[in-house]
């Protein structure tokens, strides 16, 4: 479980093992390490959060994403029970955590919490959550939760039902999914076990449920699981491009482009 504060310059995560995702009746540690100055110490965040209160029961599915405004959401769900938890907590760009609170249980709105076992969670530029869930051999879909929502959420919140991913031909993408991030663009990228994929922003951003097209940029030979940005994109570049190309022309670098479509766009710099 990772996630970046929106300065850039540490990068949380919850370890695996005791007080870690899917030990410790519950409770997690959160750490914060400098990636700026490339240093190989760590330090803690918070130590011993519960996400469960009085449950204490193991968790299985854990992932952290921090926010456009340094709030960091952790999203967890109970191997038992299947509950799945919301909490959230303050980063800073010392990489420190305070306050952290136990808001809630969270529910699918297709009613499909038990498909919700792997997956990410990640923000955009005006705070709402984007989820990413499957389970092993299923259906891979993706949720969102307003800001609105999360500023509001307490008792039970509703993951959104959004869209239904599939791959390059169609079919249902029922691979293992482990993390996402936005691109400075506003699309994202999706690690699952066999690749690094890739959605667009002007078909994220499209306004009906249904089905999400994704595409595979890359091998994940070195088995990447999460994956955290401190990008919060909320949407995508109004203009379309079609060739883009440039040209040396008498000591005068001379750019020309091609668009396809603009929206809301006045002119270039």
């Amino acid at each position: 479980a990772l996630g970046i504060n929106k300065e850039g310059s540490w990068l949380y995560y919850i370890p695996y093992g005791e007080f870690g995702e899917g030990k410790g009746e519950g409770k997690l540690w959160i750490r914060s390490i400098n990636v700026i100055t490339g240093s190989t110490s760590d330090k803690i965040a918070i130590s011993e959060f519960d996400m469960n209160g009085q449950a204490n029961n193991d968790l299985g599915f854990v992932r952290m994403g921090i926010d456009g405004n340094n709030v960091g959401w952790i999203v967890a769900k109970e191997n038992s029970s299947g509950t799945i938890y919301l909490a959230k907590f303050n980063a800073d760009e010392q990489g420190n955590g305070t306050n952290p609170v136990l808001v809630g249980t969270m529910t699918t709105s297709d009613n499909d919490d038990a498909s919700f076992a792997n997956g990410d969670i990640a923000f955009d530029n005006k705070g709402n959550m984007y989820a990413l869930s499957n389970s092993s051999g299923e259906a891979t879909k993706i949720y969102t939760v307003s800001k609105a929502n999360l500023d509001a959420a307490s008792g039970s919140t509703t993951l959104q039902f959004k869209y239904n991913v599939v791959d390059h031909d169609g079919n249902g993408f029922e691979k293992n999914v482990n993390g996402i991030a936005f691109s400075s663009t506003g699309s994202l990228y999706v690690s699952a076990a066999d690749g690094i994929f890739f959605i667009d922003a002007n078909t994220l951003n499209q306004n009906t449920q249904g089905q999400i097209r994704i595409i595979k940029r890359g091998d994940n030979d070195k088995g990447i699981a999460d994956l955290a940005t401190q990008y919060h994109s909320a949407t995508a570049l109004p203009v379309s491009y079609g060739y883009i190309y440039a040209e040396n022309i008498n000591g005068q670098l001379e750019v020309y482009w091609q668009s396809l479509q603009e929206k809301q766009t006045q002119s270039y710099t």
